[in-house]
């Protein structure tokens, strides 16, 4: 009589996946899932109670939840200072701002004559878009984070408004975008957004902006 072979084969069973569930106390819950997506672990975020259930093991789990207490931080309050020159060649006019703009842009766009057209001052918390009128019927957008020290400016101008015909023939107003960008750098310190050509003139706009950081 043969005898049988039984082979007996357990196949080694994953962790056991865990749940738990992250209440984000000072940062939207979306904003901050977005940051834990590749650490291995399945998010999940609930915008009306502000959380974020997290699948997988207990130690991706554990470091996602790390990570989570380092950005879910208080939302810091800043000022900006924005300022608004006009570069130009003539004689005339006022020169009052030519100690704002740096040396080596005065170098590189040749003008002789820089006159402070606007100057505002805008405070927010971080995360909130900003709005002001400027002069000449410009108009701004600034939103702004931290990464470490550093502070991180979307700013946005657009204007003065043109009217421009839509396809019934009829005018409508056109806002067009004369500066869109990001500007970074510590408290206190002064950065150049940019310098464009005026719409119908030889002159420039230069754009400056101050950052600083409130208790």
């Amino acid at each position: 009589m043969k005898s049988a072979l039984l082979i007996l084969v357990v196949a080694a069973s994953p962790l056991a996946a865990e749940s738990k569930v992250y209440k984000a106390l000072y940062r939207p819950a979306e904003s901050l899932s977005q940051i834990i997506h590749p650490m291995g672990v399945q998010v999940n975020y609930n915008r009306q109670f502000n959380t974020i259930t997290l699948n997988g093991s207990a130690e991706n789990i554990k470091a996602a939840e790390a990570v989570l207490a380092q950005y879910d931080t208080p939302r810091r309050q800043a000022e900006f200072v924005i300022r608004v020159v006009e570069a130009g060649t003539g004689a005339q006019g006022p020169n009052d701002a030519a100690d704002l703009v740096p040396a080596e842009l005065k170098t590189l766009l040749k003008y002789t004559r820089f006159a402070l057209l606007d100057s505002a001052i805008l405070r927010g918390m971080e995360g909130d878009t900003l709005q002001i009128g400027l002069a000449n019927h410009l108009g701004c957008h600034l939103r702004f984070g931290l990464r470490d020290s550093v502070i991180e400016t979307y700013v946005r101008i657009q204007g003065p408004p043109m009217n421009i015909k839509n396809n019934t023939g009829n005018d409508t107003t056109h806002w067009p975008t004369i500066l869109d960008t990001t500007a970074t750098g510590k408290s206190g310190e002064t950065v150049v957004l940019g310098a464009s050509k005026m719409r119908g003139g030889a002159n420039a706009l230069i754009v400056l902006l101050t950052p600083k950081l409130l208790p």
